[in-house]
């Protein structure tokens, strides 16, 4: 069994994930400078379409939610008992 060069071993375990300290220097180029201008224009046109889409999600989540709160409110305004426990116990007031 071969052990790669490259590797570096701990306690007889490979160490994956590691990266030389000379490859994470690249030449000090950004991934901005290493991507082509229409390709960093796709990316940020696909980023707001991303979160127009998160945004709409959200909203429309939010509003199935209210819609359930206002149906639920509605259905117990209808229910006597709900209506009987939750008032006012004075009634001597509306006379």
């Amino acid at each position: 069994m071969k052990k790669n060069k490259k590797s570096k071993t701990f306690n007889g375990r490979e160490q994956r994930g590691h990266v030389d300290e000379a490859k994470q220097q690249v030449s000090g180029h950004t991934m901005q400078d290493l991507i082509d201008d229409t390709m960093l224009q796709k990316l940020k046109l696909q980023a707001k379409e991303l979160e127009a889409a998160e945004q709409q999600r959200v909203e429309l989540e939010q509003q199935k939610k209210l819609a359930a709160k206002q149906a639920e409110k509605k259905q117990k305004e209808n229910d006597f008992a709900y209506l009987l426990e939750n008032s006012d116990p004075n009634w001597n007031k509306y006379k």
